[in-house]
């Protein structure tokens, strides 16, 4: 899976379920670690502040809820 970048952080993926957030800049900083119960070998994909993973065995998708104001 190729590496996305949005909101001023990269987001790495590898196929056993880790994914990295690291932030952009001159110096390495890892953001966060975050471990999934899935493998993955597609390339994630950021829209509207959610994260979507898609695994062998579900699609992930993680991010903040959202209240409609209607």
């Amino acid at each position: 899976a190729s590496p996305v970048y949005a909101d001023g952080k990269v987001f790495a993926t590898s196929r056993d379920g880790v994914v990295n957030v690291l932030k952009t800049g001159k110096t390495f900083e890892k953001l966060a670690t975050n471990r999934l119960p899935d493998d993955f070998g597609a390339s994630p994909v950021l829209s509207d502040g959610v994260i979507y993973l898609r695994g062998f065995k579900k699609l992930w998708a993680i991010g903040e809820t959202k209240t409609s104001t209607k």
